[in-house]
C-alpha cells in the first residue's frame, strides 16, 4: 500500500520528516494535529507542501468522512492512515490516484477526493 516510485521529491520528503514519528496508534482527530505539522517541516525544507483533506463518499452526494493529509506535488503524504486499515505503512506516501483507491477500499466509500488547501480540486478515485 502507498509505493510511491523513488525520486528526488520522495527521498527530500523522507529526509525532511526524519525525526517526527507517525502517531503509534493513530485514531480519530490525530489528523487535525499531525498533517499539519508533516506540511510545515516539509514547506521548511523547501518543498511545495499543502495541506488537504480526503474526502469519502458513501453514494455521489453522501459524505462519509474527511480526513486531513497533506500533498506534496502528485504524492499525498498521510501518517495516520493505519486508523482506517492497519496495512498502511505508518508514513504513507503514495501517488494521488492510487492514495484516494486505497483510502475508498479502507473506508468502505464508493470514491475518494483528494482536495488541496489551495483550492485545487483534484479528480476522484472510484474503489473498484
Amino acid at each position: 500500500m502507498c509505493t510511491a516510485r523513488e525520486d528526488a521529491v520522495i527521498r527530500d520528503a523522507i529526509a525532511a520528516l526524519s525525526g517526527l514519528e507517525p502517531p503509534a496508534q493513530p485514531r480519530d482527530g490525530d489528523c487535525l494535529t499531525h498533517a499539519p505539522i508533516v506540511t510545515q517541516r516539509l514547506v521548511e525544507a523547501g518543498l511545495p507542501a499543502v495541506d488537504a483533506w480526503v474526502t469519502a463518499w458513501a453514494a455521489p452526494g453522501v459524505l462519509l468522512l474527511i480526513h486531513q493529509v497533506t500533498c506534496l506535488g502528485d504524492y499525498v503524504v498521510d501518517d495516520t492512515a493505519r486508523q482506517f486499515d492497519p496495512r498502511f505503512p505508518a508514513r504513507c506516501i503514495g501517488e494521488i490516484d492510487e492514495y484516494q483507491r486505497l483510502f475508498a477500499a479502507a473506508t468502505g466509500a464508493v470514491y475518494a477526493v483528494v482536495v488541496r488547501s489551495r483550492g485545487v480540486n483534484l479528480r476522484a478515485t472510484s474503489n473498484g
